[in-house]
């Protein structure tokens, strides 16, 4: 028994040895500037999370928001790092086998609910594993490597290493070949698009613990949509990844420069491939000006929302559109375990907008920022740091951050209850359903489609595009 007591204590002796070790030479990293400690900001007075605070969860069971992030050194520039993340070949990198749903919208509107498993492997898990659900940026979709890396992560069985947990993308009207069949586009702010998406999961899954995750445009939108419901929202969690948290801002800031415009024409680039897949939709819309979309050879980002998104939306114009969607407006509202990650070198986001004071944080809001890391980069390096490696460092601690939240407080959120109720394991194609409470959110089931996710050659020549 004494031996074994010796051991026990060696062994703990050694940890606590390797620990302070591990400390020390992080330490020198950081006074030597080789690795970058990830700068985190809470509300003066944390929420608590079942027993504990936030803060104090995150500073027990996060190790990795706080720790360090460290670019590759050929990524230590916003936007070089941002370039390689829409170029580099991602294909052949955490390929999902999806099950698409297509939802028909009360407004006539259509967009596709991706299933990982598919939808009739999920229904038939035990009702207390959580549902991550995912949006996409500006004109993606499930395919993004962004979104696959942490859904693949999230999706993989616990007996190989992963979460084993049910995953969705919710893709937006006309995007990732979902079919545009209302004159409404996405935007972000168009909220009401992720409650329909939530009013479907409602039906078919209505006891699974819901996560929810944004990037760029729909980090905003899922910001926006948290701010507006406050407490009354099914989501255990939330994170968002480089959210443009005022949008005039970081337009400003596009138009300012010759690297902004460069990205504002390539983004705008793909916003109208969009739009001119679907040219249908708008040709008798006199509000949309089509012909001058398609003649203006140098188009940038903001000259789309001009012509586009604003009038689609109802805005008299883009400026009204970024003052009132930017979800800097709404975080006082949030009351659901945030957790935001933004780059500082990131050349698409006005860096001075995102919230770097206690003051501006509602109580359940944790802020984390990177010194480097691009729009959606965050890629980890290999060969002495030098060269960047296509994982992303993001995964890990948006899953840690939802796991402690699980961990902290199991109890799932209600759901949205929905008309007809729930009944049985299937949601029957052409049923219609209405949220009990707003008759204008719903959905028809329409059909379903399988394939695999991962851009390639053969999907780009479709219309698909990868969206920051």
């Amino acid at each position: 028994m004494n031996g074994w007591l010796m051991l026990a204590l060696a062994r703990i002796g050694l940890l606590t040895l390797w620990r302070r070790a591990r400390w020390l030479i992080l330490q020198v990293l950081v006074f030597l500037r080789i690795a970058r400690p990830v700068k985190l900001v809470f509300a003066e007075h944390p929420a608590r999370i079942g027993k504990t605070t936030l803060r104090q969860l995150v500073e027990e069971q996060c190790p990795s928001l706080c720790g360090t992030y460290t670019a590759p050194w050929l990524l230590r520039n916003g936007l070089l790092h941002t370039v390689f993340t829409a170029k580099a070949d991602f294909s052949k990198m955490d390929n999902l086998n999806y099950e698409r749903q297509y939802i028909r919208l009360p407004d006539g509107g259509t967009i596709g609910m991706d299933f990982c498993p598919p939808l009739t492997e999920a229904q038939a898990m035990p009702d207390d594993v959580p549902l991550l659900l995912s949006m996409h940026g500006l004109s993606g979709g499930s395919h993004e490597s962004y979104v696959r890396g942490i859904l693949a992560q999230a999706s993989r069985p616990v007996s190989q290493g992963g979460k084993g947990w049910r995953t969705v993308v919710l893709n937006f009207r006309g995007c990732a070949n979902v079919p545009l069949t209302s004159k409404r586009l996405y935007n972000s702010g168009a909220t009401d698009d992720l409650r329909q998406g939530l009013c479907f999961i409602s039906h078919v899954l209505p006891q699974a613990p819901l996560l929810g995750m944004g990037f760029s445009l729909s980090a905003n939108l899922m910001a926006v949509y948290a701010g507006e419901q406050g407490k009354d929202t099914p989501f255990k969690a939330i994170a968002v990844m480089g959210n443009i948290y005022d949008l005039y801002a970081s337009t400003l800031k596009l138009e300012a420069s010759l690297p902004g415009l460069m990205l504002s024409k390539a983004m705008a680039s793909n916003v109208r491939t969009l739009v001119d897949r679907h040219r249908h939709a708008f040709e008798d819309d006199k509000r949309i000006d089509l012909e001058s979309l398609f003649d203006r050879p140098n188009l940038t980002l903001y000259a789309f929302d001009t012509l586009i998104t604003a009038p689609a939306a109802g805005y008299r114009s883009a400026e009204q559109y970024y003052k009132q969607c930017g979800s800097i407006n709404y975080l006082q509202g949030i009351e659901v375990p945030y957790l935001s990650l933004n780059s500082i070198d990131d050349p698409i986001i006005d860096a001075p907008s995102i919230p770097s004071k206690p003051s501006q944080l509602s109580p359940y809001m944790t802020v984390a920022t990177t010194d480097h890391g691009g729009h959606l980069g965050w890629h980890q390096h290999a060969v002495l740091g030098l060269i960047p490696r296509k994982t992303r460092w993001i995964t890990v601690p948006v899953l840690e951050f939802f796991s402690a939240i699980l961990s902290a407080d199991p109890t799932p959120s209600p759901h949205r209850r929905t008309l007809p109720p729930f009944s049985g394991r299937t949601a029957s194609t052409g049923t219609e359903v209405r949220d009990a409470l707003r008759d204008d959110i719903g959905f028809e089931l329409i059909g379903h489609d399988t394939f695999k996710g991962g851009l390639t050659e053969a999907d780009a020549s479709q219309g698909l595009t990868r969206g920051l």
